[in-house]
């Protein structure tokens, strides 16, 4: 696959607002799958955020004006929808949890 083809593979994938990871089954899952889902959707949200942060962070410390609407335009954007499906994702698994345990 061209480089070209699997970075528009990876972007299509982050922007997805409905995508699952790799053997995440919603329907056939245990307690312990909805703790292990809590804790790797808790990671990747915190990760995220770290990464948000610091785009924001050196964003704002761009001299250019058009380098900085650049970053606000496209990596800003791709990485808060991100930030936003893992969160999604994040509560879905800490109320099936919920739900799984009686609390």
């Amino acid at each position: 696959m061209a480089r070209g083809a699997r970075a528009a593979d990876a972007a299509d994938a982050a922007a997805s607002p409905d995508r699952l990871l790799p053997g995440e089954d919603e329907v056939r899952s245990t307690a312990e799958d909805a703790a292990l889902w809590v804790e790797v959707y808790s990671e990747l949200l915190a990760f995220k955020q770290k990464l948000l942060a610091e785009t924001n962070a050196l964003a704002d410390a761009m001299r250019r004006d058009e380098a900085k609407r650049e970053v606000e335009r496209t990596d800003a954007v791709v990485l808060r929808a991100e930030a936003e499906r893992l969160a999604r994702r994040l509560g879905f698994w800490r109320r099936r949890l919920e739900e799984m345990s009686g609390s």
